[in-house]
């Protein structure tokens, strides 16, 4: 799905590939500290991203993300 990131309400805080048995894998990473919840434009960006077929995810802490990349490598 085209991006314009400068336009994108919504868009998540990080964007990465990350390289799953030599493919690359689109990735986006929305960073939530404390009581910070996801937008109605978060959620919907969130939506198309996983619409595409890309992983999106949601973390709060170092240790959660390092979780999922393992989790996601892993798998």
């Amino acid at each position: 799905f085209p991006v314009t990131i400068k336009h994108c309400k919504g868009i998540a805080d990080i964007s990465a590939n990350i390289n799953k048995n030599g493919i690359a894998h689109a990735v986006w990473i929305e960073i939530k500290i404390g009581k910070d919840r996801m937008s109605t434009a978060q959620h919907e960006f969130k939506e198309k991203v996983e619409r595409a077929g890309a992983q999106y995810w949601i973390v709060k802490t170092f240790d959660d993300f390092y979780e999922k990349y393992t989790q996601f490598i892993g798998s």
